[in-house]
Order: structure tokens, then C-alpha cells, then sequence
């Protein structure tokens, strides 16, 4: 009587006996320790026991033909992986070395105190009070130009001391936050600011700030402070970071003269 033919099962394995497969595959068969190597038996791990069959403890030419198959294929696409994440890298990198020049800019300001205009209350001394809002103007330099305060950057009339040097103008509006008098100290001012870098065309690379401004007491001179980069026009419409500022003190025209650090953390590459 001849005997029926062996018919050979597939058994689905259980996962731990999937990933000793695995590791068997990459140790009797691929002995490389690379990162592909572990990618590829993570991507056989399941489907290998679905093919396994014992046969005197060999893998069959069938088993071993389709293993290499797929370890190719998971090979190629583990390497088409890391080149696309190299390739992101090192596109953002270039971008980031291109937009570098722009990350930090740095200015000195003179302010023209006779565009100081005050509306709002008053002191019994005749200091603006609390609540009072206020705009003053002023003139934008290359940082170092008012060499720390040693030099005024305006003249008594307002004008600008050095306006061969003058690469922008400068704008405040706000509101005062406490009584000020001639001993207070601290956050004295909220307001916005306005550094606006072409002279030919106003209103078209601007940089918008908002945050608090300190008093004129000498405990708050040369102290920096922080304020937030809100926007701003061409350029710097996306703009978005913060301000470290610092005042040096009155100048001849009755204004403050100070110096500026803004740290972007977006731009536009426009």
C-alpha cells in the first residue's frame, strides 16, 4: 500500500519564537553587526515563522531563497531611509549656515526727546503717572556707534549726532506703569517698538517688539532686559524671537540712548 504524501504545514509562530528566528538568521547567515543588519531581522521577525518548517534542524533552498529576498529588499529600503534622512540634514544645515548672517542683529538707538509726547496723568511734581500713554522717536545706529553711552547720538535740537551713521529710525509707544519720580526704579514703561531699516522706503523691512522698558533710576541703567520679537514687515514678517535691551542713559536732547540685541528664532528667506 503506498503511503500518502507528507504534507508539509506552515505553522504561524509564536513572536518569541519569530525573533529567535531572527536572530538566527543573523547569526548563522548575515554576521554583520550594521545598522541595516538589525533593521532587516526586525523586518523579517514576523513573517519568517510563517515559512519555517524543521527539516533535521535545516532551512530548506526554498526558505533560504525567500529569507534572502526579503533581507534584500528590507536592506534597500533601511539604506534608501538613512540617505533621505542624510540628504534632510544636510539640506538643513546648508539652509541654516545661508540664514545665519540673519539670526542676530545688533543696534545702538538715540532717542529724540524733543518727540517725547505725554497724554494722561500726571504727577503733583509733573511726572508722568500711571496710566499715561506716550510716543517718542528716534534714530537707529550700527551697534557700538554711541560707544556705550560715552557719546550722545543726538544733538540738543533732536537732530541726529551722527547722521552719516543713521541706518534706520526708531519708534516707541506705550504706556507708564507707575508714578514716576526721581527714586523710582523698575519696569516703568509697556509698550511697543518699531526699528524700521529702510530709509527709502519706510514701512518695508520693519521690526516689531513688545515688552516692558526700565526706569531711568541709575540702579536700572546698563541692566539688560528682555523683550519679544513680535514681527515685522519683508523680511521679518514671520519674525519671531526676542530683544535683549539695555539703556545707557540721557542724552543732550532729553531722550534715552541705548543698545539693542534681537535673536531671531524665525525669518522668512525672502
Amino acid at each position: 500500500m503506498e503511503r500518502a504524501p507528507a504534507i508539509w504545514h506552515w505553522p504561524r509562530l509564536k513572536s518569541r519564537q519569530n525573533n529567535q528566528i531572527a536572530l538566527l538568521l543573523g547569526e548563522r547567515y548575515y554576521k554583520c553587526t550594521s545598522l541595516f543588519t538589525a533593521y532587516a531581522g526586525f523586518f523579517l521577525a514576523p513573517d519568517v515563522g510563517n515559512i519555517y518548517r524543521a527539516r533535521r534542524g535545516h532551512f530548506s533552498q526554498q526558505i533560504r531563497r525567500y529569507v534572502m529576498k526579503k533581507l534584500l529588499s528590507s536592506l534597500l529600503v533601511g539604506l534608501a531611509f538613512v540617505i533621505a534622512i542624510g540628504a534632510a540634514q544636510a539640506v538643513y544645515a546648508a539652509d541654516d549656515r545661508d540664514r545665519g548672517k540673519h539670526r542676530v542683529l545688533a543696534f545702538d538707538v538715540a532717542q529724540d526727546g524733543s518727540t517725547f509726547v505725554l497724554q494722561g496723568p500726571t504727577t503733583d511734581e509733573g511726572f508722568p503717572a500711571q496710566g499715561a500713554i506716550f510716543i517718542i522717536q528716534g534714530f537707529v545706529y550700527p551697534k557700538g556707534t554711541l560707544q556705550g553711552g560715552a557719546v550722545s547720538g543726538t544733538n540738543k535740537d533732536g537732530t541726529a549726532a551722527f547722521p552719516d551713521l543713521v541706518i534706520g529710525t526708531w519708534s516707541c509707544r506705550g504706556w507708564i506703569t507707575q508714578d514716576v519720580g526721581l527714586d523710582t526704579s523698575g519696569v516703568e514703561i509697556v509698550g511697543t517698538q518699531i526699528f524700521d531699516l529702510d530709509l527709502d522706503k519706510p514701512g518695508s523691512k520693519t521690526i516689531v517688539t513688545d515688552g516692558i522698558d526700565l526706569s531711568a533710576n541709575e540702579v536700572d541703567l546698563n541692566v539688560s532686559f528682555k523683550r519679544a520679537i513680535t514681527g515685522g514687515t519683508g523680511k521679518f514678517k514671520r519674525a519671531g524671537g526676542e530683544q535683549i535691551m539695555k539703556n545707557f542713559g540721557f542724552n543732550v536732547s532729553g531722550g534715552f540712548d541705548s543698545t539693542h540685541k534681537l535673536k531671531f528664532v524665525s525669518l522668512d528667506d525672502d
